[in-house]
């Protein structure tokens, strides 16, 4: 792995309270708003270790100069290395025992820190702290507040069933990570999830969420892509296949220490159960892209993608019925469970199913018995 860049000069020699870790690759559209929410933290005392993996459209020309302006400002420069493998060796440039995640297309809350360090000095026990955040649509600041368990024993659960923490919100304290292995880099990008799921599998209780909103993160068109869904729904449940085998003292199926394929996780989970879970995953991902606001023109491929998939696998109709089903769930203004469900059957009418789901449905969307 090759460093190619030069250091920025410290300011002094003491270590800095709180080392911020920011991959960075292709990322100008949105780098310097991600960059100078750091730099105007109300918390002064930390370093910014900005790790450029040989982007190609002027972000390592960038980072310099933010080095050159800012002696709290670490810049280095590496050849395609890979997310988890930059917060790897993040995490061994970090000089600080507390360590921030930041991605280059977010924008932190000026009290970030503060809140964050502040809850972490009063809970010692405490190794990850993530936070509630703001959805951005592109540029455009949405009123959707994504919020998790703040309590250790609400993420405990909660993570059983998918993450539910958001990796550019949280703090951790570096020997934690360190312990744990750090990140793995063939379970980008779903690499965050299996960090918390093996911290918390060896120790419970470790890991909370503050219900403040401190975060803007950013969907663009990007992330809507069909090829990203798919990897991180079938790492994700490669993940989370592993994790509960391991409960169970069995050995974990799927190795991550070579690239998690389709055709593995299918053989460890069966490959009926991995495709509805896919399906599912999709259809999650674009009611929520909608309720996001992001154009259905950005999202046009990965609905036909799904439906070509489905049909691959003789799931069409189930397709159909899921994607309603995550559209009519997803909140929206004043609109009764009611008035949702009778929509969710006129889109998903021709799937033709049974009775007894329709009732299930309609128990979930009322949250009656």
């Amino acid at each position: 792995m090759q460093d190619t860049s030069q250091p920025s000069t410290p300011s002094d020699t003491r270590p800095p309270r709180l080392s911020v870790l920011m991959p960075v690759y292709n990322a100008m559209a949105y780098l310097d708003e991600a960059v100078q929410s750091i730099l105007n933290q109300t918390w002064r005392d930390f370093e910014l270790i900005l790790m450029d993996d040989d982007s190609t459209d002027g972000s390592w020309d960038a980072l310099l100069a933010y080095a050159q302006a800012d002696s709290r400002v670490v810049a280095r420069k590496f050849n395609h290395t890979g997310h988890a493998d930059l917060m790897n060796e993040g995490l061994k440039l970090a000089k600080a025992d507390l360590i921030a995640v930041m991605h280059s297309d977010d924008i932190a809350l000026p009290d970030r820190f503060e809140k964050q360090i502040a809850y972490m000095d009063t809970h010692p026990d405490i190794q990850v702290l993530g936070t509630a955040y703001r959805i951005l649509a592109g540029s455009q600041p949405t009123q959707c507040i994504m919020t998790n368990p703040t309590t250790p024993a609400g993420v405990d659960a909660t993570l059983k069933q998918g993450c539910c923490v958001g990796h550019p919100t949280v703090m951790f304290r570096k020997a934690a990570v360190l312990q744990a292995g750090g990140y793995h880099k063939h379970l980008v990008p779903a690499e965050d999830y299996d960090l918390w799921m093996r911290l918390t599998s060896h120790r419970p209780g470790i890991v909370a969420n503050l219900p403040d909103c401190l975060l803007m993160y950013r969907i663009h068109a990007r992330q809507a892509s069909t090829a990203g869904m798919m990897k991180t729904i079938v790492i994700t449940e490669a993940i989370k296949h592993n994790h509960n085998k391991a409960a169970h003292a069995q050995q974990p199926p799927v190795n991550v220490n070579e690239p998690i394929t389709y055709e593995r996780v299918a053989q460890a989970i069966g490959p009926d159960t991995l495709n509805r879970r896919i399906i599912q995953g999709y259809c999650l991902r674009l009611a929520q892209f909608r309720q996001w606001g992001i154009q259905e023109a950005d999202t046009r491929q990965a609905r036909e993608d799904l439906l070509a998939f489905a049909a691959e696998h003789h799931l069409k109709a189930y397709a159909r019925a899921r994607l309603a089903l995550a559209y009519a769930c997803a909140p929206e203004n004043s609109t009764s469970p009611i008035t949702r469900f009778s929509r969710w059957l006129q889109a998903a009418g021709r799937a033709c199913l049974s009775l007894e789901f329709q009732k299930d449905v309609l128990r979930k969307l009322t949250g009656r018995p």
